[in-house]
């Protein structure tokens, strides 16, 4: 309820004015306000806590101080008593160094934000904090429900590659930004009939040995014209990315975990290819999508293609969707002549 609140006073408000939050609560919560529209705060949590022998942390809420053995902090509270020292103490000593302590990590929490927006990795920073706590997951829904808004203001370039480790990243804005550009702004080469689907492999776009050995072997054959011939790549982040697209911002520069070849990974790539589909599905007589049993990884191993990946479930989604005549092909060279018989009806 607090970031809904917060997330339709933003949308309402200039955004030139600040908004504060009162009685924030926990640090674990910081980053995740400051996400939904913060820009102000205060919290008696520290003390609070502290009074009930609470000790701060950021991984995994508070603990009780009689349950500690080691303080994984650093701060000078932490480096200078152990816990049993600590607890040896008068209640009073106990309490002031506890709130000492929490206010520590409060500040270093904000600290850590201020340092994460410079960088433009606030996002990455919130998935890690929600972790912490069911609940923080929970909310953290609302404030992904408010992406279409949220895309109106995150830049359009940032320093630093993408790092996507959780199904939350999946619903980042910089995704729905890739997805309305996609469907909206993009146009088709002219010249094309036909459309080849590879999959984006351990590593981005043409840098992976496998794409680039068949995107030699698409630009070098001799039985049907390259113009007439577009590639895409099949992301489980980001859907379709038109080869020509692939080595832009942030399509070239984003790390994914396996998670992104989940069931829920799956479905999210089905539904990112669907706007693709829907706008530009008619430029196209034939696809081909390239399902491959191996593959050369960045470290040239040959290793066998995961069965999870979302290119093993689309052909029956564009046929059905698209009505465009699409084939599996473990090779390259197959695909050719699937689009040569077309030349001869």
């Amino acid at each position: 309820v607090t970031l809904q609140i917060l997330l339709t006073a933003k949308k309402i408000l200039n955004p030139s004015k600040p908004i504060h939050m009162f009685g924030l609560g926990l640090p674990q919560f910081f980053s995740l306000a400051v996400a939904s529209g913060c820009d102000l705060m205060d919290s008696a949590a520290y003390i609070l806590f502290a009074r009930e022998k609470r000790y701060f942390t950021l991984s995994t809420g508070t603990k009780k101080l009689e349950e500690i053995e080691e303080f994984p902090c650093h701060c000078p509270v932490c480096t200078q008593y152990t816990p049993s020292e600590l607890r040896e103490l008068e209640e009073p000593s106990q309490i002031e160094l506890l709130a000492r302590h929490n206010l520590y990590l409060s500040f270093s929490e904000l600290r850590t934000i201020r340092q994460a927006i410079k960088e433009g990795n606030l996002w990455e920073l919130v998935e890690q904090r929600i972790r912490n706590h069911p609940s923080l997951v929970d909310a953290a829904q609302v404030l992904y429900k408010e992406s279409p808004y949220i895309e109106r203001f995150e830049k359009v370039y940032k320093s630093h590659g993408r790092m996507f480790s959780s199904i939350e990243s999946l619903q980042r804005p910089i995704i729905q930004r890739y997805l309305l550009r996609i469907q909206n702004n993009y146009r088709v080469p002219e010249g094309v009939d036909f459309l080849i689907i590879v999959p984006e492999l351990d590593v981005r776009g043409k840098s992976s040995p496998s794409v680039k050995e068949w995107i030699n072997l698409i630009d070098n054959n001799m039985v049907i014209s390259r113009e007439r011939l577009h590639v895409v790549l099949l992301s489980p982040v980001f859907g379709i990315i038109p080869l020509e697209l692939s080595e832009t911002f942030p399509l070239a520069q984003y790390e994914r975990s396996n998670l992104m070849t989940s069931k829920h990974a799956q479905e999210h790539c089905l539904k990112m290819i669907s706007p693709f589909f829907k706008s530009h599905g008619k430029s196209y007589n034939k696809c081909a999508i390239i399902v491959p049993e191996e593959y050369t990884n960045q470290f040239d191993e040959v290793v066998k293609f995961t069965e999870d990946h979302p290119i093993n479930e689309i052909k029956s989604y564009i046929e059905k969707e698209t009505k465009i005549n699409c084939t599996q092909f473990k090779h390259i060279q197959e695909i050719f002549e699937f689009f040569k018989i077309t030349e001869s009806l």
